[in-house]
């Protein structure tokens, strides 16, 4: 039988690969560095603010997207548990469909 590399690590850079790709648009319509680009794996409540404390940010901006409950509507879930873990300041954007529903909740009553 012969050996191949371990899948997981293959998924792992693919998936990094990919990301970093897709950021190069971004990257180059806003002329941002490689180095300010920080690509890392897992749970974003806890890797935010661990990088940006890491890193001294002034402010972070997350985006965000209402999910379940009242919280999750106006702000979302992980936006709210990354509030309360940072010490500087926080911008959270949400799409425009998120906002334009719930202008529409707002206009309903």
């Amino acid at each position: 039988m012969l050996s191949s590399a371990d899948p997981t690590f293959q998924l792992k850079e693919s998936i990094e690969a990919r990301y970093r790709e897709q950021c190069k648009v971004f990257q180059a319509k806003y002329d941002i560095a490689d180095e300010c680009l920080h690509v890392v794996e897992g749970p974003a409540d806890a890797l935010i603010p661990h990088v940006a404390k890491q890193l001294g940010a002034v402010v972070t901006v997350i985006g965000t997207v209402a999910r379940t409950g009242l919280s999750g509507a106006l702000i979302g879930n992980t936006a709210e548990v990354i509030l309360d873990s940072l010490e500087s300041d926080i911008l959270v954007l949400k799409p425009d469909e998120i906002i334009a529903h719930l202008e529409d909740l707002v206009a309903k009553r």
